[in-house]
């Protein structure tokens, strides 16, 4: 039995794609995509090849393997051009041997995580990364709005911990944070500004005063950009 179908429909899902924009993607027509999920054709093999091509996946795997999320942000995370915190001088040769969870929260479930986490709901990822106190979370960017770090690249995933304690938040200083105001993210640098700590916002170099009641901050740990593009 094929796998197709179902990891056509995962990826699209994965990526916030409709059937019309995945199938921009390939030159095809939505009705084809609609086929494909539904078991009632298949794709050419060309079709499979640029699919597998264009996310970084095996044909194989996208023919006799049913994809997890896992399996889709995983197999390149730690390539130089995902990571790319300075900080952290990750390269694969000094990777930690275990597997330490990783929380997935979405865009659309972001709600749900700032409501009063029930980790149990969200999907646990499994990355090779040091085990800290603590958990880490890997957020979702804004659907057509990817963040933007200091180098101005574009960034689709974060991996951070939460400094849960405002009496650790000076230990941010000078480094490279995500900062949630009650109704939205910021991604910037922590620094002082008149003597009062904030985030300097990397997309719109705005300053943003560390006082707010409602706001939370976290430590970016990783950053993942173009995890599913070629």
């Amino acid at each position: 039995m094929s796998y197709v179908g179902k990891n056509i429909k995962k990826i699209r899902s994965v990526k916030n794609l409709n059937q019309s924009q995945f199938a921009d993607l390939f030159e095809l027509k939505r009705a084809s995509i609609g086929a494909y999920e539904e078991g009632r054709a298949e794709p050419k093999i060309a079709t499979l090849i640029e699919i597998a091509k264009h996310f970084g996946i095996s044909t194989d795997d996208l023919l006799n393997k049913e994809l997890s999320v896992n399996d889709l942000y995983h197999f390149d995370i730690f390539k130089k051009d995902y990571v790319k915190n300075a900080g952290n001088q990750l390269r694969p040769s000094k990777l930690p041997l275990s597997l330490n969870p990783v929380y997935y929260v979405s865009a659309e479930r972001r709600s749900d995580y700032f409501d009063g986490p029930d980790l149990d709901a969200f999907l646990k990822l499994s990355f090779p990364i040091p085990a800290i106190k603590g958990n880490y979370f890997a957020f979702e960017a804004d659907a057509g709005q990817a963040w933007l770090n200091a180098a101005g690249r574009l960034i689709d995933f974060l991996v951070v911990r939460e400094l849960e304690d405002r009496k650790d938040w000076p230990s941010a200083l000078h480094k490279m944070a995500l900062l949630w105001t009650g109704t939205s993210f910021h991604l910037g640098k922590i620094e002082a500004f008149e003597k009062k700590p904030g985030l300097r916002d990397f997309r719109h170099n705005e300053f943003t005063e560390l006082m707010g009641k409602d706001q939370r901050l976290f430590l970016v740990q990783y950053e993942l950009a173009n995890v599913l593009s070629s």
